[in-house]
């Protein structure tokens, strides 16, 4: 459905893929959850291109989850703590 309708349905999968890769995250699963945020952040890119003031933020804390995810102790803290 997102790649039919991109405006209608890109932001949903990028948030819930955002919401995948915390939850990958609370399990120890942290490759799965490094694939997951990193399409999330793909998307997220993608998004703020056609409104930055809009997205911006949203790409942001998918790179703060992506950082939590890569740190060693992501299963002890919450992304963007």
């Amino acid at each position: 459905m997102a790649a039919a309708n991109p405006g209608g349905h890109l932001r949903d999968l990028a948030v819930s893929l955002n919401n995948l890769a915390v939850q990958l995250g609370h399990l120890e699963r942290r490759e799965e959850g490094l694939t997951a945020i990193r399409e999330a952040a793909d998307h997220y890119r993608q998004l703020a291109l056609g409104d930055a003031a809009k997205f911006e933020p949203y790409f942001q804390a998918s790179l703060e989850v992506a950082e939590w995810l890569e740190s060693p102790a992501s299963s002890s803290q919450q992304p963007g703590h």
